[in-house]
């Protein structure tokens, strides 16, 4: 840690130092975010290979296991090490692994701060108190009772401030997304009071039954760790196994077994409190920092996505992105360490002094921002343009200052003057000069720089719509090691029969300054974009029908299948997912397309936010000779459908898939609804309606369909996942097609009440657990005490005096007489 700033020159210049090297990773940090080298990729799940690096983590950290430091350190390196219960080492190193286990959550954890500093605070003289404090926090056990476990208006009106409507990261509203998360974890704070509040008497008892004989001694740990044990084992069998979104309402109240039992076994003999893993300790020293650096570069987009440096290559790229994660992790620690130490050291006012300075900079610059946002002109031009005008002024400002404060008087005049004679002339303009062309190569870079990388995660521009149906089938080897695990763990399968026989359709590679993140939309991602009361209406042949049922079948709606299916064949369907409403509307004829679309978008009708078309097998098959008809159609319909985009309606065209003529059922069409037929009313559908740029987009199936093109059913139709890829393409367009969906969902949004994870049986359960705890001066929430209670071991409800006796000499408390009971049974009284 760096010594307190002065204003001399060495420690000014120390300190810009370390603040332009700051400056510099935030710096990286942005780009990393808004301007990667590549389109950030998909988060992929891997089971094994999650529990490959996990355990390769362990086991390395096995190769590093050291020597806990004594307890003073001033103590000689001979001295025992430190092996008291959850000491600094071993904390640090549990620090270390939670961080790939569990996160972090910085403002949670400034909240419940702030709860425990309030309540010891108030009436801090009974601080010292043996049973004045265990009423006063029994009564903040009660508090929180109040406020999480029933459901009252409470946690409401206490966060007024924060809104209901939905932001970024709060999808459900910013007051809901903080009393989640704030409800998850809402007794684990109060657990670690009464944990810090019995530490020296649970210290005390571990040493009194390590004082005991082999025997008594180990029955005495048996008896506990057996406790604790069947306790975790139903924790895993029980609430651990549950759904997440189950899970989540009773972690507040469970979530503690799992820790007690680590904390007892980590520390049940003095040799394993002796040591700690080296490795993990020194991943925990950064925590704070890895977790918030994980949000913009080990992921992005709002932990959506994944910073990509080697693209094709995902696990060479986790490992380089993983390095320079955690290097820049730790270089964050180190100046932050550093700056904590110049601006904030163990000095009240100069603290004071500082964290108003650094209060007025931060204000200056979010003024700054907020003006150059206002005007449009916010960017990594400005940011860079800015960063060098005001790293120059505040430059120049300070060596000024420091010139005239060195050319006061005595030996600072003498170097002053020495320096101000040996500077050449022109030295100032020299360095203007210099700055200003740093300035202009530097925006030059970055100008070339971002116009040729990619963005942050956001909707696909319009300009992605000739290339939404750009791609390729691809043969997908299902013999591959990990579909092998995830088939033999799932579904009971040793082998497969066949390997390198699976077909699976993808997008091209993409410009990364294009914007065309092409990616699979999950179940989640299109209710969002379709919820709201969004009504998508598919209008045309079988193969729009086809489609229809691919999208309901992926928002998971019901789809009817086998008898029910062939009955609705050339009816009209409609399907309800949720808030979404989908409607198939038949009308394989281009006269009927016109016609029913007209009674759709009619005074009175139902209308529709985007509108999937398509059709001309019917035309060809029983209209063969009638072209010219069908082309007055196709205009007439060319023009409903621009008149539905001007009105805000998304509109996508589907043409006839590829016919693949040896498999085509019956004479009629095998001899009118060939391929080379039916791609005579394809380009007419091409000329007529491609060549308008109104339409979102234009999905030219058979481009699709070719590359399975024996896999067609009748000729015509195809497998179910082949409809898959089509309403994947199609849901890329509603990205551009449906531009105003946040406001739509901002008007259909209805935000939960706060109250709805409330559990008084479960939060009574948990107000008597802390008063055992409490009360039974047991840091293992009474399994110490009713341990002691089975095996007659030494009672922890009798060792308060013995185990504060120091530290109340110490601070100055006074200390209450005490008798030691006879048989080391650890008990006392006053």
């Amino acid at each position: 840690m760096a010594k307190p700033l002065t204003l001399s020159r060495t420690s000014v210049m120390l300190l810009l130092n370390t603040l332009s090297q700051f400056g510099c990773i935030l710096l990286f940090v942005y780009v990393a975010e808004n301007h990667p080298p590549f389109p950030h990729s998909e988060k992929v799940y891997d089971r094994d290979f999650f529990f490959l690096l996990t355990a390769m983590l362990f086991a390395a950290s096995a190769f590093t296991l050291t020597k806990n430091k004594p307890t003073s350190p001033s103590a000689p390196p001979s001295a025992p090490p430190d092996s008291s219960i959850l000491n600094r080492d071993q904390t640090e190193e549990w620090k270390g692994w939670m961080q790939y286990i569990l996160y972090y959550i910085c403002p949670l954890h400034t909240f419940f701060f702030f709860m425990v500093y309030a309540i010891m605070y108030i009436a801090k003289g009974i601080n010292h108190n043996k049973f004045l404090l265990r009423v006063k926090l029994l009564a903040l056990a009660f508090a929180i009772f109040v406020v999480w476990d029933l459901n009252n208006p409470l946690f409401s009106a206490a966060h007024f401030f924060l809104t209901k409507d939905p932001a970024i990261g709060a999808t459900g509203g910013v007051l809901w997304e903080w009393y989640f998360r704030t409800t998850l974890d809402h007794w684990s704070t109060f657990l670690g009071m009464i944990f810090a509040a019995n530490y020296p008497i649970t210290s005390l008892w571990m040493e009194k039954v390590e004082a005991l004989p082999a025997k008594q001694q180990w029955l005495a740990k048996g008896a506990v760790g057996g406790l604790l044990a069947a306790a975790f084992g139903w924790w895993v069998t029980g609430p651990f196994m549950n759904p997440k979104l189950e899970y989540n309402m009773t972690n507040a109240y469970y979530g503690f077994i799992p820790l007690l039992a680590y904390i007892y076994f980590r520390n049940v003999h003095p040799t394993l409190r002796s040591y700690s893993l080296e490795l993990l300790h020194v991943i925990g020293k950064t925590t704070l920092e890895t977790y918030l650096l994980q949000h913009h570069i080990w992921l992005t987009s709002n932990a959506k996505s994944l910073l990509t440096i080697i693209p094709g290559w995902s696990k060479c790229n986790m490992f380089l992105v993983t390095i320079v994660y955690f290097l820049v992790s730790r270089k964050v620690y180190a100046h932050t360490m550093y700056l904590r130490g110049m601006l904030l050291p163990d000095d009240l006012g100069f603290c004071l002094r500082s964290l108003g300075a650094i209060g007025a900079a931060v204000l200056f610059c979010c003024i700054i921002a907020s003006f150059a946002a206002t005007g449009g002109i916010w960017g990594i031009y400005t940011v860079g343009f800015l960063g060098l005008l005001l790293g120059f002024a505040a430059d120049h400002a300070i060596s000024d200052a420091l010139r005239k404060r060195e050319g006061g008087g005595g030996e600072g005049a003498v170097e002053g003057a020495k320096q101000t004679e040996s500077a050449p002339t022109g030295t100032a303009a020299m360095r203007s000069l210099s700055v200003g062309g740093a300035a202009i190569g530097l925006m030059l870079a970055g100008h070339v720089y971002t116009s040729g990388v990619a963005s942050h995660l956001q909707p696909l521009p319009m300009a992605c719509k000739n290339s939404a149906a750009v791609g390729k089938w691809v043969v997908v080897d299902e013999c591959q090691e990990p579909i092998r695990d995830v088939a033999y763990h799932d579904s009971g399968v040793a082998a497969f029969a066949g390997c390198g026989t699976f077909k699976s359709w993808g997008w091209d590679v993409q410009p990364p300054s294009s914007g065309c993140r092409f990616a699979r939309r999950s179940r989640k991602e299109l209710g969002n974009v379709l919820g709201g009361g969004r009504r998508v209406l598919f209008i045309g042949d079988s193969e729009v029908r086809n489609t229809f049922y691919g999208l309901a079948k992926l928002l998971g709606g019901e789809v009817p299948t086998g008898g029910e299916g062939e009955e609705l064949k050339h009816t009209d369907v409609a399907i309800d997912v949720g808030t979404t409403h989908l409607q198939f509307v038949w009308a394989p004829l281009a006269s009927d397309l016109g016609s029913k679309l007209d009674a759709e978008f009619a005074e009175g009708g139902k209308g529709a936010d985007a509108v999937i078309a398509g059709g001309g097998l019917w035309d060809c098959l029983h209209n063969h000779d009638k072209l010219d008809e069908y082309e007055k159609e196709m205009h007439a319909l060319d023009t409903r459908l621009k008149n539905l985009k001007l009105r805000g309606v998304g509109v996508v065209w589907m043409t006839p898939p590829s016919i693949q003529d040896e498999r085509l059922v019956g004479e009629e069409k095998q001899t009118l609804m060939t391929e080379e037929s039916v791609e005579t009313w394809r380009e007419s559908q091409r000329t007529i309606l491609d060549s308008s740029d109104e339409f979102d987009l234009f999905l030219e199936t058979e481009k699709i369909t070719l590359g399975v093109a024996g896999e067609s059913l009748d000729g015509v139709h195809y497998p179910e996942r082949v409809y898959d890829v089509l309403v994947q393409i199609i849901a890329q367009s509603f990205d551009w097609a449906l531009p105003d969906r946040e406001l739509l969902e901002l008007a259909a949004f209805k935000p939960n009440q706060p109250g709805k994870m409330a559990n008084a049986g479960l939060g009574f359960a948990m107000l008597m657990l802390c008063a055992v705890g409490l009360f039974t001066f047991d840091g293992y929430m009474g399994f110490a005490w009713l341990g002691s209670l089975v095996t007659g071991g030494p009672d922890p409800r009798g060792m308060w005096e013995e185990a504060f006796e120091v530290l109340h000499k110490k601070i100055g408390v006074p200390v209450v007489e005490r008798e030691r009971k006879e048989g080391g049974g650890g008990g006392v009284r006053e």
